[in-house]
């Protein structure tokens, strides 16, 4: 009965796996910008998976006794887990203690542009005190761009107002101002499907991170815009900024799923900041069509991203 006994102690974390994935796969589902149809769709492809292992179940028991085919059972997870992801390169690996932030890049001294610091959009400043793992990126420090930075917080004497910062990632952000959208605009600025994930908003930017469709081909370019409709128009709704985020695929193939951050410089809207609750932005989304996001201005600053793909 002890071998019984911890066959069924298995099932049950088994089946207690399963059920949390079943329970929670909606909001797996819409955190990669699916929507209740695509959940659908997953459902099905979980309950169709188990039908061959139904069908074979029975020809492996008479190859295997009852002892050898468990054991295989629970090797399997573990062999699964030792194997190597292709894609691992492509994602920022976070140290411990590591953090990643977005932020503006610094320069107190034209003269001597590698003394930069970068201002995070959580109000810290990271002063980059040993920069040795991106020295051979041969990276172009620019006063006022926007980059995601990965770094660890060091130890030692600190200038008032900064941390000192073990720099092992930077990237530039994609950095525009914000348009308007006219009759002459309109068809050059597009309005092709794309998925805000998260956003964050400063006093000078708005930063979204964002999901689109498309072939991930280098040589085929996509083009971001934040407008405000004159064609449509309000200019203001219920005390917020209406904008629209918009997205021009330029007929690319919309066979992969790709992610990637952009900032929005605020100054051509400065004057209606200081009295507006935020923005309301409008976005035609991949699976759910035209979506209004509300974002106060007053939310938390800090975008929570957990990686970075420059597009």
């Amino acid at each position: 009965y002890k071998i019984f006994f911890f066959l069924l102690l298995g099932f049950c974390f088994m089946f207690s796996g399963a059920t949390a994935i079943g329970t929670y796969l909606i909001n797996i589902v819409k955190s990669l910008g699916g929507n209740t149809s695509l959940y659908g769709v997953a459902m099905f492809a979980m309950a169709f998976s188990e039908l061959p292992v139904m069908m074979t179940v029975p020809k492996l028991m008479k190859k295997f006794n009852l002892i050898t085919f468990a054991v295989i059972l629970m090797l399997l997870p573990i062999l699964q887990s030792c194997l190597d992801d292709a894609n691992n390169d492509e994602w920022v690996t976070c140290p411990p203690g590591g953090v990643l932030a977005i932020g503006t890049m610094k320069i107190p001294n034209a003269d001597t542009p590698r003394d930069f610091f970068i201002a995070l959009d959580n109000g810290n400043n990271v002063f980059p005190a040993d920069t040795a793992d991106i020295r051979n990126w041969k990276y172009t420090v620019a006063e006022g761009q926007r980059v995601f930075v990965g770094y660890v917080k060091m130890e030692g004497e600190e200038k008032p107002g900064y941390e000192n910062g073990k720099i092992f990632t930077i990237e530039d952000i994609l950095t525009k101002d914000i348009i308007p959208l006219t009759e002459a605009t309109a068809d050059s600025i597009g309005d092709d499907r794309i998925n805000v994930t998260a956003h964050a908003l400063t006093k000078d930017y708005l930063t979204i991170e964002y999901q689109y469709l498309g072939s991930m081909d280098e040589n085929k370019k996509h083009m971001l815009n934040l407008v405000q409709n004159e064609i449509t128009g309000p200019v203001e709704d219920d005390g917020y900024i209406c904008l629209e985020f918009r997205h021009n695929a330029f007929d690319d193939s919309p066979s992969k799923l790709g992610s990637s951050l952009v900032s929005f410089k605020l100054a051509n809207i400065a004057d209606l900041l200081p009295t507006a609750k935020g923005i309301k932005l409008r976005v035609n989304t991949i699976y759910d069509n035209i979506q209004y996001i509300t974002i106060d201005i007053n939310e938390d600053k800090n975008l929570k991203i957990k990686s970075f793909h420059s597009q």
